[in-house]
């Protein structure tokens, strides 16, 4: 689901005190886990590639439960052919001791720029 720049915005001014940024980047395989200490709620995800793909890759968002492997669930799985840039209002909360994976292949050797906005304490 991608939106516009004042989309964007809008969702990111409406982002309350205390909320934290995740910010990354390369040019290589996309593989972080962010661990998870207390209940959080993802506010948004960006990703911004410096050219469009020209192959088939997809980003994903999961997360990786403290319950077991029978937990684990794919939250957002986005095509990512012919794409520069990704932003994901999720509103997703995961639980205390979680992990938020995001992956892309980035076989294309993009440099890449990933933010994740998130607010802990909830």
């Amino acid at each position: 689901m991608a939106l516009s720049h004042k989309q964007a915005a809008q969702v990111i001014a409406r982002s309350e005190i205390g909320d934290q940024i995740h910010r990354e980047t390369g040019s290589g395989d996309l593989n972080t886990t962010l661990d998870i200490q207390f209940r959080t709620r993802i506010v948004s995800v960006q990703l911004h590639l410096d050219a469009s793909t020209s192959t088939a890759q997809t980003f994903e968002l999961s997360v990786v439960s403290d319950g077991g492997s029978e937990y684990d669930t794919l939250l957002v799985s986005c095509p990512m052919s012919g794409v520069h840039d990704v932003f994901i209002p999720t509103g997703f909360v995961i639980g205390e001791d979680d992990q938020l994976n995001l992956s892309f292949p980035n076989t294309d050797g993009s440099t890449y720029g990933l933010t994740v906005l998130y607010t802990s304490h909830i």
